[in-house]
């Protein structure tokens, strides 16, 4: 027997199990060394390699050629068995694309009258595939479902039934063969070959575990070819009396084994913990003193984020000062996503395995954002989401100017209050000419129902090109244009679909497509769990390891239950459970392993996988300290990493900006800013900063209060009743359902409103409503000017006056007007004051609308000592060594402070309490 086989253990020169330790490249590659010493370059360039995925072609090729010290080298023919193929007959079918068979499953769904949406043909073709691979009988299903099944299985059993039956006619009709059965025909065909024809070169069979019928065929007849060998790979060493399940990871591989002649007992101490890890008998009842597991290390993490932190520091801490390799290995996306972007920090790059989905990629992004456009004023959010893309220009010189035009139009139009009149200049109107004349027809084009597949594809790519010509000529655009022409080329074939249909059927097209970097580290690898399977690296980090990703739940199937699928002939879900586990023990061969796992995913409580809690016993068994904590301070680490070097004391916002800035005109809701917050003076008057309205809210409570004081002070002004006007006065453009919403709310107050406003008629001399007033005065030789509008004013029957505001909402308390912290009224009686000669204001009343409640004060001094706090406070800030502070006590307090953002009050309040208490006291 040759040298590289006996580093296996091989029970005949046909079959070769590997031991768990040793990497099944690095075995290939002697192998084939081997090949080319004893029988020569001609039989070795002939030898024919069979491996199970790309990666593992890639990663045997890739150690062939360092191997080979050259730039070039010939190499065997090294195949992944779903790229096999064989010359086919003339009169074979031909191969059915995923996209045509797609559309032809819709239109047939629709023929039938059943549901048709892409996500039901997704999973019908899933099913498909499995019964092609697992060549499984469809006409079972006709005694399938007994009469115990719920009634929902009967019915699908049924649907199955006629559906199957109508698409193997149509594939007949059609001469078509669906990928999945010509791999399985192809697998088949070459078996059968091989076996009439038995090639005199050698056959190399390598890493597959016959979980396909096919595939176990092929591998059966390959060990009967004069030069076949079939190379088993990651099997555990055997445990005395244990009956496997269908969990194990050797289920599969010990149907290729002779196990009363080929019991496989050897292994080194690492292999021998892992087959104890992997089975299923109590530890108890095994003797465990050839165990170890030295340089295997639990990470017990608490969330998600935290386990991809931890995992991006032990990376890190791999590639430090040597030239090692390190790979992270898990199934989880989402984990690997996180730990890519907590690598980022060291700016180490390392491309997901099999790359992002284009669908999931800023254009595959930008492209199904397309779809949701509508007028800019009915999805502003859509529209700004895509002419902000860095991948719109609308057919501007550069991107630059685009988004300076959009910029202004979203403060002027889109953010402007809904009944504002609208005046576009030269620019904005040229900005709406070039998206109307991109998006018109696409937009009408989404107010039909259905339309031809042909039809969604060629307005899309006309909306695409409008907003940006040279959208194709990146990577990724080459990718997503090669995807539209695949769907184009098949259009024919699909049925009318709904904007929706297409929607869906187009993210599904590009999410097929991957997207790689093109920078990678040459020493880390992240990878999923096959990938890692096939190669050697110094240390590995298998994360993710909780129950429902690694293993992961069973395939959801809507079709058939667990009993029906076994019944029908398809595959076990028990049996993936074992070739998860396979890949598992595979990856934990190397010299160093981190395995973690997290305590919560996002806000749900997650489960340990089945194969730590048995580590963790094991490890308990043996009396060996696996986990982390108690070996590496990781934790502590990364709190340090993000902690910085002393603490940093914020203090609070003092501005003061030269008394020349300083705002000299006041609006009476400006001076009950400056009493309780002084700081929201600055942002407002001296930033220019005002609050933006939000997106796609075009009416807000604070217009619903504009329309009622609208409607009172025309209801006095015409001498009408309240409900003649309130339709009258409702904004333009109010939504129906709003407008409903507004009437109802009004109708609750409106007798009680009524019966006030008719009391105060009655019991006054003259009304005055929405009157504005203004004063100017000088503080040391500045003039200053105060402004506001009452809601309304009544001369009473004794020659004084009352001030009345109406209140949506709810007024102030008594006292804080009292104590001048609401100083509206009184103000405005001050302003009225001395706006009308030899008027006195002898009443301030507040209108609850909503509680239907009045609060009158009696006024006495209040406007002027209310006024003389205000002319004080002025002088104050009058000084410009005096700050604009915060008053953190009003600003923790003030749910609607729109300068929160700025003023921080929550970040410094903590540490400077004295500093807090000097502002309150500067603020009062």
């Amino acid at each position: 027997m040759d040298r590289p086989l006996e580093r296996g253990i091989s029970m005949r020169n046909s079959l070769v199990s590997l031991s768990l330790d040793q990497p099944l490249v690095s075995y290939l590659q002697e192998k084939l060394q081997d090949i080319q010493k004893q029988q020569g370059q001609d039989i070795y360039l002939k030898t024919f390699v069979l491996l199970p995925t790309r990666r593992a072609v890639k990663e045997l090729k890739k150690s062939l050629l360092l191997s080979s010290q050259t730039n070039a080298v010939l190499l065997p023919t090294i195949l992944a068995i779903n790229d096999l193929d064989t010359p086919l007959a003339l009169d074979s079918p031909t191969v059915l694309s995923e996209i045509k068979r797609k559309g032809l499953i819709l239109t047939l769904l629709q023929q039938c009258d059943q549901e048709s949406s892409p996500p039901v043909v997704q999973l019908l073709m899933t099913l498909l595939d499995e019964i092609n691979t697992h060549e499984a009988d469809p006409k079972k299903l006709l005694t399938l479902v007994p009469e115990v099944y719920a009634e929902h299985w009967q019915i699908t059993s049924q649907f199955l039934q006629v559906f199957l039956s109508k698409w193997h006619d149509v594939l007949a009709q059609e001469n078509y063969i669906e990928q999945s059965a010509h791999t399985i025909h192809l697998l088949k065909e070459t078996a059968q070959k091989w076996c009439c024809d038995p090639p005199k070169t050698p056959i190399l069979l390598a890493g597959l575990d016959g979980f396909i019928p096919a595939v176990k065929t092929l591998m059966t007849n390959v060990q009967n070819l004069p030069q076949g060998s079939v190379i088993l790979n990651g099997h555990l060493p055997d445990l005395d009396g244990e009956t496997l399940s269908k969990t194990h990871p050797n289920y599969l591989l010990d149907a290729f084994i002779d196990k009363e002649k080929e019991c496989n007992k050897q292994g080194t101490k690492r292999a021998q913990a892992i087959a104890h890890l992997m089975s299923d008998q109590p530890f108890e009842e095994r003797e465990l003193t050839n165990c170890s597991l030295d340089g295997i290390t639990l990470l017990e993490c608490e969330t998600l984020s935290q386990e991809a932190q931890h995992i991006a520091l032990l990376a890190r801490q791999a590639l430090e000062g040597s030239h090692k390799t390190t790979a992270i290995i898990t199934p989880d996306q989402e984990l690997a996503e996180k730990i890519q972007h907590a690598l980022s920090r060291w700016h180490i790059r390392v491309d997901l395995a099999g790359g992002i989905p284009l669908s999931k990629g800023p254009l595959g992004r930008f492209i199904l954002d397309t779809l949701n456009l509508k007028a800019p004023f009915q999805d502003a959010a859509a529209f700004l989401s895509v002419l902000k893309s860095p991948f719109a220009s609308l057919g501007y010189d550069t991107s630059y100017d685009l988004k300076k035009n959009v910029r202004r139009f979203e403060l002027i139009a889109l953010r402007a209050s809904p009944d504002t009149t609208l005046a576009l200049d030269d620019d904005l109107q040229d900005l709406m000419i070039r998206f109307n004349d991109a998006t018109t027809e696409f937009i009408t084009l989404k107010s039909s129902q259905t339309q031809p597949f042909k039809t969604w594809l060629q307005s899309h790519i006309s909306l695409l090109e409008f907003l940006n010509p040279s959208l194709w000529e990146s990577e990724q655009g080459a990718l997503a244009a090669q995807c539209f022409k695949e769907l184009l080329l098949n259009a024919e074939h699909y049925p009318l679909l709904s904007l929706g249909d297409y929607t869906s059927l187009l993210s599904q097209s590009l999410g097929e497509e991957s997207v790689r970097e093109a920078v990678n580290h040459p020493r880390l690898k992240l990878l999923s769990p096959i990938q890692g399977a096939y190669s050697h690296y110094d240390t590995a980090i298998l994360c993710g390891l909780n129950e429902s990703v690694w293993p992961t739940n069973p395939p959801t199937n809507p079709w058939l239950n667990r009993d029906m699928s076994l019944l029908l002939g398809l595959p076990d879900s028990q049996v993936l459970v074992g070739r998860a586990a396979s890949l598992l023990a595979q990856n934990m061969t190397c010299p160093q392993v981190y395995l973690s796992f997290s305590k919560r995913r996002g806000t749900e409580p997650a489960t340990p996988s089945r194969w730590v809690l048995r580590l963790q016993a094991l490890a308990q068994k043996l009396n060996k300290d696996i986990t982390q904590n108690n070996q590496e301070p990781l934790g502590d680490w990364q709190r340090i990493l993000d902690k910085p070097d002393r603490p940093l004391l914020l203090q609070a916002p003092q501005p003061c900006p030269p008394q020349k800035t300083r705002p000299t005109r006041f609006s009476i809701s400006d001076v009950e800013r400056f009493f309780r917050d002084p700081y929201q003076i600055h942002a407002k008057h001296i930033l220019k900063l005002d609050p933006l309205r939000t997106l796609n809210e075009p009416f807000a409570q604070a217009d619903f209060g504009t329309w009622v004081h609208k409607v009172l002070e025309q209801s006095v002004l015409q001498n009408k009743p309240l409900e003649t006007l309130t339709q009258t006065y409702l904004p333009q453009g109010l939504p129906r359902e709003t407008a409903a919403l507004w009437l109802k709310s009004f109708s609750l107050f409106q007798p009680w409103i009524s019966s006030f406003l008719e009391n105060q008629k009655n019991q006054s001399l003259e009304t005055l409503v929405e009157k504005k007033l203004t004063h100017s005065f000088d503080i040391q030789g500045t003039t200053y000017e105060l402004v506001g509008k009452a809601d309304r004013i009544d001369r009473l029957m004794n020659g004084t006056y009352e001030i009345i505001d109406y209140k949506t909402g709810a007024p102030p308390p008594k006292a804080n007007v009292l104590q001048g912290d609401a100083p509206q009224l009184p103000l405005l009686a001050y302003l009225f004051e001395k706006n009308t000669p030899h008027a006195h204001v002898s009443k301030l009343t507040y209108v609850g609308l909503t509680g239907q409640k009045t609060q009158s004060i009696i006024c006495e001094n209040l406007a002027e000592d209310t006024a003389q706090r205000f002319f004080e406070t002025l002088e104050h800030y009058h000084n410009p060594r005096h700050a604009y502070g915060v008053n953190p006590y009003e600003a923790l307090q003030d749910r609607f402070n729109p300068y929160a953002h700025l003023e921080r009050t929550v970040e410094w309040l903590g540490q400077d309490t004295h500093s807090a208490d000097q502002n309150k006291e500067e603020a009062a």
